[in-house]
């Protein structure tokens, strides 16, 4: 199974990483899965019968930029929205990593909309707009 991702930002026109992000993004992979699922594939992994190897079972492309990147110091800057792809073959895997992502984006909305609300509620406006 493949889940693509595409990060969009508004506040600046480019992100920017280190250039060799990998343990970022594998990182971020991790802390989005089911706690018990993340321990399995990161401790034990997936023995291969014939070899005996710990295998994870799951891939991730590079951040692969809409509009352009630059390398400079050592950075990485990423214009435009950020597509990002992670395979594996196990379909609990995508399906823990893609719903723990929608708890998370659901979690960041719903404290955009607080916060906005809070901060209205500060001017002494009954009506408020907020953009995400």
């Amino acid at each position: 199974m493949r889940l693509k991702l595409i990060f969009s930002h508004s506040e600046k026109s480019f992100i920017t990483l280190p250039c060799h992000y990998n343990e970022i993004i594998q990182g971020f992979i991790y802390r989005h899965l089911d706690s018990w699922l993340s321990e399995k594939v990161h401790e034990q992994g997936f023995k291969d019968p014939k070899t005996e190897r710990k295998l994870k079972f799951f891939t991730f492309s590079r951040l692969i930029p809409k509009e352009k990147a630059y390398v400079r110091d050592g950075k990485i800057n990423l214009y435009g929205n950020v597509k990002l792809i992670v395979s594996s073959p196990i379909q609990d895997f995508i399906q823990s990593f893609a719903m723990n992502l929608m708890k998370a984006c659901l979690t960041v909305f719903l404290l955009f909309i607080i916060f906005c609300h809070e901060e209205s509620s500060k001017k002494n406006s009954k009506s408020y707009i907020c953009k995400a």
